[in-house]
């Protein structure tokens, strides 16, 4: 497992989850869609282009940083839907 690649993939996904948390407080909806499409290719530039700053030259590490971004993610979600459910009760006055 390549560290650098797995730096820059976590560092791809924070920036993306700060897109969306952010993003989620815009009230026009094409807006926050478009905020959102922004996020995810600014999350993507981040972690293909953190690798060559750090030093690293070569194209594999930023491709297996997208590569483990993808994983994350996909297990975010998963975690996320497994332990953080909400509930389908409505509160009574």
């Amino acid at each position: 497992m390549n560290m650098l690649a797995l730096i820059s993939a976590i560092a791809g996904l924070l920036v993306l989850s700060l897109v969306v948390v952010l993003g989620n407080k815009i009230k026009n909806r094409w807006l926050r869609y478009l905020s959102i499409v922004v996020g995810i290719i600014l999350a993507l530039a981040v972690a293909g282009s953190l690798p060559s700053l750090l030093g690293d030259n070569e194209i594999r590490t930023s491709a297996e940083a997208g590569e483990y971004m993808l994983y994350l993610a996909v297990m975010m979600v998963v975690i996320k839907s497994m332990f953080f459910k909400k509930s389908t009760v409505k509160k009574q006055r």
